[in-house]
């Protein structure tokens, strides 16, 4: 492992073992990313939003009984043991942060899928797979540390000819200054591509586009108040592990994620050699 990778490595561990990421995690149920509230589901809270957002990547999902599926930046495992319950498929998880790839290692015990998930303390760019492995993969809000080039390059190389790959991802609106966008790059490695750079993105990676969904609106839209309406429910528990002064500036990023943000969840296929 060189100095860069080492960096990178503990930037992450730091950022995922944070106070922030423990509340998230608190509010949510394991469920590290966002929430979805379409139309019909406006009055759901925060923990079954995430749920929801699983599900809905589970559904565009194209993956067989059977077949090998890889999570990459799978954080402590619940998409993946909820993706391998559902469809019957194997699914390998990537995480460069070792204390999540123990989470997810007793997450699978505990739900009783541990001859279906493996989970692998690794880096993205190096991932410890054969050419040609996978069946299908997805970025679940992971992307954006990784460097979107190199990552889905890498990302060709284990997946088969024609295999399909899902993009859950936060996407640049221009609403960023140099500085927010350094400071960004600081604190988790977070580096966000804009929607229209997807399609030539995916070309020079080897990938063909196949779907772009917009869900800003049904993700983004009223994020801070179901924030909020979380943070208030769990107040006691949070309590013991953040002051007000935290939580006032927890409130303030997502105020930030919203006007800076975009949420878009990408299908394509792997491109036959």
């Amino acid at each position: 492992m060189d100095k860069e990778e080492i960096a990178l490595k503990e930037k992450l561990t730091a950022f995922y073992e944070s106070t922030g990421t423990l509340a998230w995690n608190m509010m949510t149920g394991g469920n590290v990313h966002f929430g979805y509230w379409d139309a019909l589901h406006k009055d759901i809270g925060l923990a079954e939003a995430t749920t929801r957002l699983t599900q809905l990547m589970i559904d565009k999902t194209d993956i067989s009984a059977g077949q090998t599926f890889c999570d990459i930046g799978c954080g402590v495992g619940i998409p993946a043991i909820t993706l391998a319950k559902e469809k019957n498929c194997r699914v390998n998880g990537i995480t460069i942060v070792e204390s999540q790839k123990k989470a997810a290692d007793e997450n699978a015990r505990l739900h009783g899928t541990e001859a279906f998930t493996r989970f692998f303390a690794a880096n993205a760019l190096k991932m410890p797979f054969e050419d040609n492995s996978h069946d299908g993969a997805w970025f679940f809000e992971s992307i954006f540390h990784m460097g979107h080039e190199a990552v889905l390059k890498e990302t060709c190389r284990i997946l088969k000819p024609s295999a399909t790959l899902l993009i859950a991802d936060v996407v640049d609106l221009g609403a960023m200054t140099q500085k927010e966008k350094q400071i960004a790059l600081e604190i988790n490695n977070s580096a966000c591509v804009t929607k229209d750079q997807y399609p030539d993105l995916l070309k020079r990676t080897g990938f063909e586009l196949m779907e772009s969904m917009d869900i800003t609106r049904e993700v983004l839209g009223c994020f801070e108040s179901k924030i909020v309406e979380a943070v208030n429910t769990h107040k006691e528990a949070l309590s013991q592990i953040a002051d007000d002064d935290f939580l006032n500036n927890f409130l303030f990023l997502v105020r930030e994620v919203k006007r800076t943000s975009g949420y878009l969840i990408v299908k394509a296929k792997k491109i036959n050699a």
